[in-house]
């Protein structure tokens, strides 16, 4: 139970991601296509993620940020 537990942030915001993308992707068919529509939908996609974990899970979140600063800083070295 406590790894399905440990997984649940990711799966939902996945999930969220997913759904957002592809209710984007339908809504904006007939109005453009492409590139523009594929950067749009992942832009929208993405801020549907960071909501969920934002609400859901923040200290999740935080974790994951602090990671990427720990990567991206020692980049250099």
């Amino acid at each position: 139970w406590r790894y399905l537990r440990c997984l649940m942030p990711a799966v939902a915001s996945s999930a969220v991601l997913a759904a957002v993308w592809f209710f984007v992707t339908a809504g904006l068919r007939g109005t453009t296509s492409g590139l523009p529509l594929l950067a749009c939908a992942s832009v929208v996609g993405l801020a549907g993620y960071l909501v969920v974990v934002r609400v859901a899970w923040p200290q999740d979140l935080r974790y994951q940020f602090e990671f990427a600063r720990l990567v991206v800083g020692k980049g250099g070295t």
